[in-house]
């Protein structure tokens, strides 16, 4: 599980950082982003966004002596208290880079109530 240093906005309280998950606060249709600085070096990482345990996307980054970066975005219905975290991949290793370069967000673009 990915452990986010820092959560700038949580409006509606979906986010937990105590355990790095989104729990979905009301039932609708969310869209949700990560993206993903990796370290400077020949490093490949993979990076899961999971929902109830499946794996939606898994943005990649590819080695090439640089930073790199991959992102990817899912729109999904959510129930409520259904959750949603990061991981790295069992596949590759986690060179992850901290601040601006790596987010995890999710918004409700509509929902009954």
């Amino acid at each position: 599980l990915i452990e986010w240093e820092d959560v700038l906005t949580n409006i509606g309280g979906g986010f937990n950082p105590s355990n790095n998950e989104f729990i979905c606060p009301h039932q609708g249709t969310y869209l949700f982003m990560v993206n993903v600085g990796t370290q400077k070096g020949n490093y490949r990482t993979e990076f899961e966004l999971h929902h109830e345990g499946n794996v939606l996307v898994a943005p990649l980054t590819q080695p090439d002596g640089g930073i790199g970066a991959a992102s990817a975005s899912v729109i999904i219905e959510c129930s409520s208290g259904e959750r949603l975290w990061v991981t790295c991949s069992d596949y590759t290793s986690c060179y992850m880079t901290g601040g601006p370069s790596t987010s995890f967000s999710g918004v409700r673009l509509a929902g009954d109530d």
